[in-house]
């Protein structure tokens, strides 16, 4: 999910790999390239660079009040040459194409690595995914959900069936 800079995480390959060996098949999907794709990469760049606003471009759609602080925020705070107006509605429009897009209805399980700047963009899209396929097991994992914090956002975030806290290996 946005937004890490433009790199694949070897921390996913490596759980995939892992149930691989165990008879378990896995698809990984890099949705933060088509969020750089549809806003553009230069722009991508920008925000991502921009840790809380960032996380606000998603939030929004969890918590719509925020849109009045969070677009003039985005304005002042990254680069002055982006018009940061759509921005909202292209996050909106990416979790609804990323929801047509992938077959999640073929999945038992769709799981989430969230790290600092992730953390909204997989909560939107995980709520999406829950609402339209109840039957689905969303499950959370990485440096947001260690620890207390991982059981703070199964209880804020009730769409959220399992937290997988530090290494996802042994819990699977």
């Amino acid at each position: 999910m946005p937004w890490p800079k433009i790199y694949p995480s070897i921390q996913i390959s490596m759980l995939q790999a892992f149930l691989k060996q165990h008879g378990i098949q896995a698809d990984i999907r890099s949705l933060y390239v088509s969020f750089a794709d549809k806003i553009g990469c230069l722009k991508y760049t920008n925000i991502s660079q921009a840790f809380l606003l960032s996380e606000s471009v998603f939030a929004v759609l969890l918590y719509p009040q925020m849109k009045k602080d969070a677009l003039p925020a985005l304005k002042k705070n990254i680069d002055k040459r982006f018009n940061y107006a759509n921005l909202f509605n292209q996050a909106e429009s990416f979790v609804e194409e990323t929801l047509k897009k992938i077959p999640f209805g073929d999945y038992e399980y769709v799981g989430f690595s969230t790290v600092f700047y992730q953390l909204f963009s997989s909560l939107a899209l995980a709520k999406r995914i829950k609402e339209s396929y109840p039957q689905i097991k969303i499950v959370f994992g990485g440096d947001n959900c260690c620890g207390e914090k991982g059981s703070h956002l199964m209880q804020v975030y009730p769409w959220i069936d399992y937290i997988i806290s530090y290494e996802g290996e042994y819990p699977l």
